[in-house]
């Protein structure tokens, strides 16, 4: 009887020990199999960035895909600037790798604090939200997406005219 049991407790321990080498090759596995993927869409994914040309009142903010994908549906979220200032963008549909895309910017401004802000009426508003994103401390929400359907959304903030990737992240 004694030997039996030592030999059930033997193949106890080897099964034991084997289902914890299978358990560590699965996790490891799996985090291998994670790595993997997230490196092919880092080199495959688009990559919206904010550049700018010109200082001061010369100014002009452009959108610029610095990644190696086509980035589409490109929308910056609705951005007020201060009290009196909102900005907003229309869609952009894509934007291939290296190329560049000037938003149709909307301004809406108020006269008075506590009104309502009105769009400003210019047949173009650009110069207008170019200024003001050269001069006021703005924090703009960029989301695209991948050719893929992948969503991306990307903060950028602007303090005295320069643009500083503050976050970029899969949404």
């Amino acid at each position: 009887m004694t030997e039996c049991s030592l030999l059930g407790v033997l193949n106890l321990l080897v099964l034991t020990a084997t289902a914890g080498v299978i358990a560590w090759y699965t996790v490891e596995t799996y985090r291998l199999r994670r790595e993997a993927q997230l490196q092919t869409e880092l080199q495959n994914r688009p990559f919206v960035s904010l550049s700018r040309s010109g200082d001061g009142i010369v100014a002009k903010y452009y959108l610029t895909n610095i990644g190696r994908g086509v980035a589409r549906s490109i929308r910056i979220q609705d951005t007020v600037v201060n009290t009196a200032f909102e900005l907003r963008s229309e869609l952009i549909t894509h934007l291939p790798p290296g190329d560049a895309a000037f938003p149709k910017w909307r301004v809406l401004i108020s006269a008075r604090v506590g009104e309502p802000r009105t769009e400003l009426k210019t047949d173009d508003p650009a110069p207008v939200a170019n200024l003001t994103l050269a001069r006021e401390p703005v924090t703009l929400v960029i989301e695209y997406a991948s050719i893929v359907g992948q969503r991306y959304r990307t903060t950028i903030e602007i303090r005295t005219g320069i643009a500083e990737i503050i976050d970029d992240r899969r949404i």
